[in-house]
């Protein structure tokens, strides 16, 4: 019951009226909205109270601030995201799960 569940999600602007999707490079290969991935971990996380989530996100070509409105229309789902300072020591899971900042976003 200890630890943390990891995600790996590669994003990209597919055009066409859905933008930001989340797809593996090729759109055509298959794709889902990214509010309908976001609002899934909201589900688990409100239903597992003590449980962290990590998503590693891809990031292809301008697609971050498109995901981050995506992200801001899942209700709760920017208020448990934990913001890191730059040089700031890192939290314990239980810090984590003990402020409610138990989903915790990389992006390269």
């Amino acid at each position: 019951k200890a630890g943390y569940r990891g995600l790996m999600l590669d994003s990209c602007d597919c055009g066409g009226t859905d933008g930001v999707m989340l797809c593996h490079r090729v759109c055509e290969g298959g794709t889902r909205h990214p509010e309908e991935v976001f609002a899934n971990i909201a589900k688990f996380l409100a239903e597992n109270l003590s449980e962290v989530v990590v998503l590693e996100l891809q990031i292809m070509g301008d697609s971050l601030r498109g995901l981050y409105e995506k992200m801001e229309l899942v209700p709760g789902f920017v208020d448990i995201i934990y913001f890191h300072e730059r040089g700031g020591q890192w939290p314990q899971l239980r810090d984590l799960v003990s402020s409610n900042k138990r989903l915790v976003i990389f992006q390269h």
